[in-house]
């Protein structure tokens, strides 16, 4: 996943589900986009918004658990391959970090000044990947390295050659990263913040004389009024519930005006969003629970 990038994941092949993993402001044409893709599959899918560092399982699944955050922006979609040559890879330094119950894989400056001896690295060097083990990494740390260095081998197809837990004698590694320099003992880190579980709250978006309107109303299923919209905020997950009868104007805006809701409130890089049509709350985890 790229830093800085909007990415719509359509899956229609086993939960048909649209995920829209945001990441930084462009969520207005995201959500167009994504509402544009659902209208296209005759709304059958579930729409969710993601939100990097706090995927839900459901996506994690989708991509069998494996993401690594890469800085955004690229110099091309493709490789470029000339005839008679290897395909070639670019040369990246990935972080491998433990945060609370989570180890999570992050694109870091390819130099040896990136490393620290409180956690594991992988080196995509093209032909070679190599993992380094800092001396206080943890072995939830050492395990996900090696499973992410593991599986870069797996999809080259023979291309690329596994070289575990390199030392000072590896003259390779070092030179990817510019030569050797002095490791720093615990490189500075900050703790990923995590939405927790509140009180849940109840609105609903109604469409009167032209203005989207938000009213307050008590926690009950009672109150899924079929020409309405309605949101259910738990504190971890916001759900946007559409009624068969509500306008189309409640439902164009139903997901704009959840995010503009978490962003009042100071959780829109926290909170995930989705998205619930009537009929179809038996296939949303946690939305019955809710109530």
């Amino acid at each position: 996943m790229r830093s800085g990038w909007i990415v719509l994941v359509e899956i229609t092949f086993h939960s048909e589900d649209i995920f829209l993993f945001a990441l930084q402001d462009e969520y207005g044409v995201a959500a167009y986009k994504a509402a544009e893709l659902d209208s296209l599959l005759d709304d059958v899918p579930i729409q969710h918004r993601e939100v990097q560092f706090h995927e839900s399982d459901a996506f994690l699944n989708c991509l069998s658990g494996n993401i690594k955050y890469l800085n955004g922006g690229m110099d091309g979609g493709f490789r470029h391959v000339k005839e008679g040559d290897k395909e070639s890879f670019p040369t990246r330094l990935y972080r491998v970090k433990k945060d609370g119950r989570v180890t999570r894989c992050f694109h870091v400056p390819t130099k040896a000044s990136s490393l620290n001896q409180g956690d594991c690295f992988v080196l995509d060097a093209g032909n070679n990947i190599f993992t380094w083990f800092g001396e206080h990494c943890s072995p939830f740390e050492k395990s996900k390295a090696a499973e992410v260095a593991h599986n870069m081998e797996i999809h080259r197809n023979g291309h690329s050659s596994l070289i575990e837990d390199v030392g000072n004698e590896n003259e390779e590694f070092w030179s990817c990263l510019g030569g050797r320099e002095e490791i720093q003992e615990m490189a500075d880190y900050k703790a990923i913040s995590h939405p927790v579980k509140e009180q849940t709250k109840m609105c609903i978006l109604s469409d009167i004389d032209s203005f989207i309107k938000i009213m307050e109303c008590e926690v009950s299923m009672n109150n899924l009024v079929t020409g309405d919209v309605c949101m259910v905020d738990t504190g971890k997950t916001v759900f946007v519930w559409i009624g068969n009868e509500s306008s189309f104007r409640e439902q164009a805006q139903a997901m704009l005006y959840a995010e503009r809701y978490l962003k009042g409130l100071g959780r829109v890089h926290l909170t995930q969003i989705v998205r619930v049509l009537e009929g179809q709350e038996c296939r949303i985890s946690g939305f019955q629970s809710a109530f």
